[in-house]
């Protein structure tokens, strides 16, 4: 960097000379290291004692640019969290705008959603929303579009209401810009404000207006109100109004936009065919094809009705894109034209005559030979919507004009424009799409031995990627259609629809009406036919398909063993894998179903990341008899080899032990347990520590103090069911259990009350997202101001079931959850503690009588 310090931008010497070291940097490994080295050098120099605001300001600075430019590899989740307290603290105390907003930019990158610290971060928030000063308030607003959370809803949504009327401008946009953002995790905001927003659709700054009409598209999605739909269609008028012909066009861009949702009135038909020609010379690409879409929800007939003439419509407004040499436009053209219906431009009607003449037409078609694939999809769109048999004529005419002499690259690139064609005629007709592949591998491999040929890889990834995003009744037809003749001993394939039959086999074998038996069958008798690369997915396809059989046919075993005698390395030891995970089926049904999906790529990334076989692999020959051999498999050790028996496993004595002080404090992040009231309270709750496993369970003594506060003590009484609430208790070792029961008081200990029975569990309680997630319609949400102890013991007054789960569980890690439940009805209640004891509640609850009670108990009084 040649640049001098005083008109680089840098915030200080450090931050200039790093990025000078870091852009002089011979690699991008050395440029990281030094990146590394200046995080190290701020962790230690940012926490020391008597920092000031102007140095922490720079240590930010440095430490977002390393985050910006370092490999995001090489930041690990959390790297960063150590300048997260300074960084709030630059918010909160930051004497000017740039110190605050500095620290209100590095929580909004680098903060997570659930950090502990994003009560502080609302606290300092819900301060600056309410300061009369303008630059405050607006980097308040900003930090809420750009890193907006569900909990910050509660503390500024009342003020966010209040200064959509504020006298700044620039509030009022960010204001409704917050709202929107906001409203991603709570759509009811956008109810609250409507009234709100028309009025500011009306304001007198344009800045509010865009932000209002964004704001407005929103509402218009999840309101029914029509005042919203009117006061937009207002704004188009008043944007044609505009004098200036730059606020004009940027105008008409927001409206057009909205409307785009909200819904063009039938009044405003005429203005927007207006807009059609204002846009199209000078051409104004974005606004041209927003006007076009809004045309879409009318017939021709009404825009014809609408039109000046019957030949000056909007297609005689863009005829003139067809004879420009740029791409961009011949598209632009063709999207505009797919958005009309063809009896308003091609003449497909006698009473309309065609907008385009035939030497236009002719250039319409020369499309169709596009070197750009979007241009040539967008072109057959439009051709098969006039005539269905233009686009079939073509087909017909590509299949018999087969480049001679192709090599591989000419191949793919013919196939794939056959593709394209075939995905406008089938539409969503899987067989009819499975048996036009075959037709058209058959033409573009045309050879004695097509098993042979090389495999066409950008057609075999067109063909999985429209099947994978077809429907669900498309791609089972399509499957079954060509993994059927599978299962024919006469048929033949060549090499790149083999390869598509692998990977269709491997993500729908059982899911079809063919046997999976019969799917293994049919791919192992072609397994020989093929090249090494097509045997190597033959053998993962088939180790999949596998996975679903109840045995595997023995003459499947037999050609694979004979395809390892004739083989290389590779394809020996891919054999070898076969044939030892068949005989091991359990671990095979393992490995497919730790699978992400069914699929063939994901299959094969489990089974790669999946260890060698638990026993010994099977050693198949390498070569015929008299042949030499071309490895060596080392023989493997079985148990009675060994040379020494195993140990014992080590017996645990047991020994009474006093628990140390911070598991018998109770923490708000480690509660656990079931609350009920059933003919008298019972209830319990998992002292700090969830996980005793990570606590040396022998190291303290119990004494008789100890013992005597034991007997009142309520966990002791629930502590054998304590441990299954933990997630990690189902992988525990025996012996590990068998330390939890030597390690408790003697069965004649005078102390020990009778065990009481756990109520019994609810369905509900085993999943509190889904019992949540059920109750969204009817959700509340506040701040109360006493800590987490004193809501259980208010929630047990209700006299209803409780079931707790730990902050430090599953769902909605760092909420502690209670579900409350009486018969049919339940109220799910997720809290979140502060440092000041107070915390933050979110209640979904159906019922109307038992949230109004929750409700009174969670408030202040």
């Amino acid at each position: 960097m040649d640049v001098p310090f005083i008109s680089s931008g840098a915030q200080s010497r450090a931050h200039y000379a790093l990025v000078r070291k870091v852009e002089g940097a011979t690699s991008r490994q050395q440029a990281d290291q030094y990146l590394l080295a200046e995080v190290k050098s701020i962790r230690d120099r940012i926490g020391q004692p008597g920092l000031s605001l102007k140095s922490c300001k720079e240590c930010l600075v440095i430490l977002l640019y390393c985050y910006v430019a370092m490999t995001s590899s090489l930041l690990t989740h959390g790297e960063l969290d150590f300048a997260l307290p300074h960084a709030l603290n630059l918010a909160e105390a930051g004497a000017s705008t740039s110190d605050k907003r500095i620290g209100y930019l590095f929580c909004a990158e680098i903060m997570h959603y659930n950090h502990e610290l994003q009560l502080m971060l609302v606290n300092t928030l819900r301060k600056d929303l309410e300061s009369t000063s303008i630059p405050r308030i607006c980097l308040a607003l900003d930090l809420l579009v750009q890193s907006s959370t569900e909990d910050m809803i509660p503390a500024v949504q009342s003020r966010l209401q209040d200064i959509l009327s504020h006298n700044s401008p620039h509030v009022r946009r960010r204001a409704l810009l917050a709202l929107r953002a906001l409203a991603n995790h709570d759509a009811e905001l956008m109810k609250r404000v409507t009234v709100k927003v028309q009025k500011r659709l009306r304001d007198a700054d344009p800045g509010v207006v865009g932000a209002a009409l964004v704001v407005s598209a929103d509402v218009a999605r999840l309101s029914t109100d029509n005042h919203v739909q009117t006061s937009v269609n207002e704004c188009l008028r008043l944007a044609w109004e505009t004098h200036s012909k730059r606020e004009k066009l940027w105008f008409l861009l927001k409206v057009t936009r909205a409307l785009s949702t909200v819904k063009l009135s039938a009044q405003n038909l005429r203005l927007i065919l207006d807009v059609v020609k204002y846009a199209s010379s000078p051409l104004s690409p974005a606004l041209l094809y927003g006007t076009f879409r809004l045309l879409t929800n009318y017939t021709s007939d009404v825009i014809v009705a609408h039109q000046a003439s019957t030949l000056l419509g909007p297609v005689h407004d863009i005829r003139h894109l067809i004879v420009s040499s740029d791409p961009n436009e011949h598209y632009l053209f063709l999207s505009c034209l797919q958005c009309l219906e063809p009896d308003l431009w091609a003449g497909t009607q006698p009473d309309r005559p065609a907008v385009l003449e035939g030497w236009e037409v002719e250039r319409v078609m020369k499309f169709l030979e596009s070197s750009d694939n979007l241009i040539r999809e967008k072109t057959l769109h439009v051709l098969h919507r006039v005539d269905a048999g233009i686009v079939g004529s073509y087909f017909a005419q590509a299949m018999q004009g087969k480049p001679s002499n192709p090599s591989v690259k000419d191949k793919n690139r013919y196939a794939i424009r056959l593709l394209e064609v075939v995905e406008i005629l089938c539409g969503m007709n899987g067989e009819l799409y499975a048996r036009q592949l075959k037709d058209i591998f058959a033409v573009v491999e045309q050879d004695p031995t097509p098993e042979r040929q090389p495999v066409l890889e950008n057609a075999v990834e067109k063909v999985l990627l429209y099947i994978t995003n077809a429907s669900s009744i498309f791609r089972i037809g399509c499957a079954t259609t060509l993994i059927a003749p599978i299962v024919e001993a006469n048929s033949s394939f060549s090499s790149t629809l083999m390869v598509i039959i692998y990977a269709m086999a491997s993500e729908y074998s059982g899911k079809l009406s063919i046997p999976p038996v019969d799917i293994l069958r049919g791919l192992a008798s072609r397994l020989a036919s093929y090249a090494p690369s097509v045997q190597d997915a033959c053998l993962l396809s088939m180790l999949r398909v596998a996975a679903d059989c109840d045995e595997v046919p023995p003459e499947v075993l037999i050609l694979v063993k004979d395809l390892a005698q004739h083989s290389r390395r590779h394809i020996h030891k891919r054999c070898e894998q076969f044939v030892a995970l068949c005989e091991q089926r359990q671990l095979l049904i393992e490995i497919a179903s730790r699978a992400r999906s069914p699929s063939l790529p994901d299959f094969f990334e489990a089974l790669t990341t999946e260890a060698s076989p638990r026993a010994s692999p099977v050693i198949l020959p390498t070569s015929p008899p008299g042949s030499p051999d071309r490895s060596s498999p080392r023989p493997s050790l079985s148990v009675s080899k060994l040379r020494y028996a195993a140990y014992d496993p080590p017996q645990v004595v047991s020994r009474l032990r006093r628990p140390s002080s911070s598991q018998r404090s109770y923490s708000s992040s480690s509660r656990s347990g079931t609350y009920s009231d059933h003919g008298g309270t019972k209830s319990r709750l998992s002292v700090a520590g969830e996980d005793r496993s990570s606590v040396d369970a022998l190291s303290r003594t119990v004494t008789a103090g100890d013992l005597a506060l034991t007997t009142g003590d309520i966990e002791l009484e629930m502590m054998a069911n304590t441990r299954h609430e933990s997630p990690a208790s189902s992988h525990e070792t025996p012996v590990t259990d068998q330390a939890s029961r030597t390690d408790l008081i003697a069965f004649d200990s005078p102390f020990i009350s009778d065990p009481l029975d756990p109520p019994p569990p609810l369905e509900a309680e085993s999943d509190f997202e889904t019992v949540w997630n059920s109750l969204q319609d009817s959700s509340a949400r506040g701040w109360c101001e006493v800590a987490l102890d004193v809501i259980v013991r208010r929630l047990q007054s209700l006299q209803y079931h409780l079931s707790v789960i730990a902050v430090n569980l599953p769902p909605f890690e760092g909420d502690f959850k209670i579900l409350i439940s009486s018969g049919s009805t339940f109220a799910a209640l997720r809290l979140r503690e502060s440092d000041d004891a107070s915390c933050l509640w979110r209640l979904r609850c159906s019922n109307d009588e038992l949230r109004a009670s929750i409700k009174h108990l969670l408030s202040d009084d």
